[in-house]
Formats: C-alpha cells, sequence, structure tokens
C-alpha cells in the first residue's frame, strides 16, 4: 500500500497562511432558524441554466450563466451576476467574452474570497473579486492545472509533461505560499482537497501528496490515491481500472500515514444537513453503523430498503420500503419516530420534471433537504414542510415553488429553473 517518504522536492517561499476550513462559515443556519413558517424576502428570474454555478459569500450571491451571444441562439457567453442578499438586487455585473470561470462546488471552498478565471486565448488566469467584480490579479499556472481556492488561497495542481507542480499563491503569484514538484508522469487531471492547515493533491494514476502550509510534505504515496475525510484523516485506495468497483478496500489513515481503519465499498454515507462533506457515521456494506473518525461500528442497522437522508443533530434520518422516513439515535440506534413519506410528498409525484432532484436528496446543486440540525425541511417543488426531527413530528408547511439551491443564515434560497426565490425566516 502507501509509502511514505519525502521522494518530491519542495520548494519556494513560505509563508503563513491564515485561513479557515471551507465548512466553517458564519452564514450556515443555526439551530431554531427553521424552527417557524418564512416569508418571501425577494425573487430574481434567472436567464441561462436551470442551476446556475454560484458563489455564496457574506453579503452576496455571485451566478454564472450561459447567455446568447448575437441572434444564434448557439453562441454564448459567461455571464456574472452578484445579487444582494438583502435585498435581491444586482450588485454587479460581467461578461466573461471569450473565456470561462471556475465557479461553485468543488472548485470555491464555502469562504472563498476569488473567483477564478480563464481565457481561451491567454495562458493566464483571471482573479476577481466577488465583492465588486474587479480583477484582483492574472497569474500565470505552471501547465495545465486544476484549481481549488479556500479563503483567499488558490491551490493549483499542474501537469507540466514530466511531473506535476502542487502550489498554494495568491491572486497575483500561485506558487507565493509553497510549490512542490511531484514526479510523476500523469496525464489525468489531479484533485485537490484542503482540510485546516494541510493541502492533498491526488490523481486516478494512484499518487496521493500531502503538504502542510509551510510546503513541507507530511504523507506521499505513489500507490494510493485518496481525500480527505475528516480532520487529520485520509481516505486512501488503490484503484484498478480493470478490476470491479470496491475490490479493493479503502484504507482511513492519519497524516503519519498509520492505519486508523479500513472498510469495503459500497458505503453509504450520512451527510450531515446542511453541511453536506463530512459527516458523524457512515453505513458498510454489512449494515454496520460506523464512526467516520475511529471506524467503530455503533450499531447495525438491519434494513436493507432505504435510503439515507441524513443526520440531523444526532437523528438519523433514512427512508425505508420508499414510504416510511424514520429518525433513530446516531449513537446507538434507538427507534425514534416515523412518518409516512405522503406527508411530504408521494413518491416521484414530479419525477417528470426535468429540474427536479432524485428523491429527498440532501446533497447535489438541486436538493429536496436541508435543515438547522433541529428541524429538517423538504421540498416537493411547491410545497416546504418542516419536520422536527427530535420528535418526528411536522411543525409547518408552506407554499412555494422550487428546490433547495443554497444557504445563508435566515435566508433559504430556492430555484426551480427559471426563478430564485429568497425565503426569509425570524
Amino acid at each position: 500500500m502507501a509509502g511514505i517518504g519525502a521522494i518530491a522536492v519542495a520548494a519556494v517561499t513560505v509563508s503563513v497562511l491564515n485561513r479557515s476550513s471551507g465548512d466553517n462559515v458564519d452564514w450556515l443556519p443555526t439551530p431554531g432558524t427553521y424552527a417557524e413558517s418564512p416569508i418571501e424576502s425577494w425573487s430574481f428570474e434567472l436567464s441561462g441554466a436551470d442551476s446556475p454555478a454560484a458563489l455564496l459569500t457574506q453579503d452576496s450571491l455571485v451566478l454564472s450563466e450561459e447567455i446568447p451571444e448575437g441572434r444564434s441562439r448557439y453562441s454564448t457567453v459567461e455571464r456574472l451576476t452578484a445579487i444582494d442578499l438583502e435585498t435581491g438586487t444586482v450588485s454587479w455585473q460581467r461578461v466573461m467574452d471569450e473565456g470561462s470561470c471556475w465557479l461553485g462546488v468543488g472548485a470555491h471552498a464555502a469562504d472563498a474570497r476569488m473567483i477564478l478565471c480563464e481565457k481561451d486565448a491567454s495562458p493566464d488566469l483571471h482573479i476577481l473579486d466577488p465583492k465588486d467584480g474587479k480583477t484582483l490579479g492574472h497569474p500565470t499556472p505552471a501547465g495545465y492545472s486544476n484549481y481549488y481556492i479556500t479563503g483567499d488561497t488558490i491551490y493549483s495542481c499542474a501537469w507540466n509533461g514530466d511531473s506535476v507542480v502542487f502550489s498554494a499563491g495568491t491572486a497575483t503569484e500561485l506558487s507565493e505560499h509553497f510549490s512542490v514538484k511531484i514526479p510523476v508522469a500523469n496525464s489525468n487531471a489531479c484533485t485537490i482537497s484542503v482540510e485546516g492547515d494541510y493541502a492533498a493533491a491526488t490523481s486516478s494514476s494512484n499518487w496521493l501528496t500531502v503538504v502542510g502550509i509551510d510546503g513541507s510534505i507530511k504523507y506521499q504515496s505513489f500507490d494510493v490515491q485518496g481525500e480527505f475525510i475528516g480532520d487529520q484523516l485520509l481516505a486512501t485506495q488503490e484503484v484498478d481500472g480493470d478490476e470491479p468497483y470496491g475490490s479493493t478496500p479503502v484504507v482511513v489513515r492519519d497524516l503519519e500515514g498509520n492505519e486508523v481503519y479500513r472498510y469495503s465499498e459500497p458505503i453509504e454515507i450520512a451527510r450531515e444537513i446542511p453541511g453536506r462533506r463530512f459527516s458523524d457515521v457512515f453505513v458498510d456494506n454489512y449494515g454496520d453503523v460506523r464512526d467516520r473518525g475511529t471506524g467503530e461500528a455503533r450499531w447495525n442497522y438491519p434494513e436493507r430498503q432505504y435510503s439515507l437522508v441524513g443526520l440531523s443533530g444526532d437523528v438519523l434520518v433514512t427512508v425505508e420500503d420508499e414510504t416510511q422516513m424514520r429518525g433513530y439515535s446516531a449513537n446507538d440506534g434507538q427507534s425514534l419516530w416515523d412518518i409516512n413519506t405522503d406527508r411530504f410528498f408521494p413518491i416521484r409525484q414530479d419525477s417528470a420534471n426535468e429540474y427536479a432532484p432524485d428523491d429527498f436528496e440532501s446533497f447535489g446543486s438541486l436538493r429536496r433537504v436541508t435543515g438547522d440540525g433541529e428541524t429538517m425541511l423538504v421540498t416537493t417543488g411547491s410545497r416546504l414542510t418542516a419536520l422536527d426531527t427530535e420528535k418526528g413530528a411536522i411543525s409547518w408547511t408552506f407554499d412555494t415553488k422550487g428546490w433547495v439551491f443554497r444557504e445563508h443564515q435566515n435566508l433559504l434560497l430556492l430555484s426551480d429553473g427559471e426563478t430564485l426565490r429568497a425565503l426569509k425566516f425570524g
């Protein structure tokens, strides 16, 4: 399995990175936010895609939409639009002709304070300030790159032919904080994940490098691929494209490379509601509900015809036999309540709608489910229903179109593919 050692050559200027994890932002709803029904604060008509890429900041929502260019319906350009979250009015707009922007989930952490764009005819990047859309810098990447932005830091993973350069920098210099050369002839795109003071770059070519904020290599392997799954924990796996899915175990390691536990796929992760990145538990292929940090089995979930909705506070919410939603104690498996799914909506009643998420989705660009840790909200596309997840009782219902798009403190943003609606609570 993984080999440990500073095989790559770390270089460059080292500066202190003052940043927080992308999940530690202060605009997620706090417990009690959704206890009472909302009012519609404002609405905004969408011009492009049904679910546009978006970046949420402290005061605004930046949307990326493809809009027609000229008279041809087949020719489009990308337009960035910043919407003031308090009023729903447009703060600024900018058309990105002959280029595109990396916006939304996968390229930006929740606390990102920059927008990264590429120009078709230029090797340089175009870095924008989401507060006003103005240019912050034009840094030059080391090669064909993937990017990840958290706070004011841009992480890049560039392939330049005979190696990969993994860097962290600013809007003006991509390697200002550190630059690590990884000796792999890699033509596959690499993926970047960041957790606390560490960043990981990996590839389906089976290599993984973890770098600290001082530019030192904390962990490195040329046998596995992997990513962060929580505080200083890596899920690693050697993947052979010729072997069936799940044929090799996933080994969870600490940053010293020591095995913490392992599991076989497939598994189901209990997504935190509304945070959709890490959670406290997962269900393995034997039905054991296991601690995400230690791998310890807390209890066995015997039901096999089920889907996980998510983790609301200490309550694991599931749907069984497509008809019953149930709440279990995530700690010991005690059954707390059950309620018929018809109280929310008949299963797949609106499956013909092209924008509708799958049943009870709690993650993705458009979702059916969100919550504040005490109250879980479920959308049907035409109605919002609030469920007290401690009691299993419906608290209120509210007629409104759309599915969950983003959460921001006491605002819930819904989209039906045509209109963005902001519901205000409290």
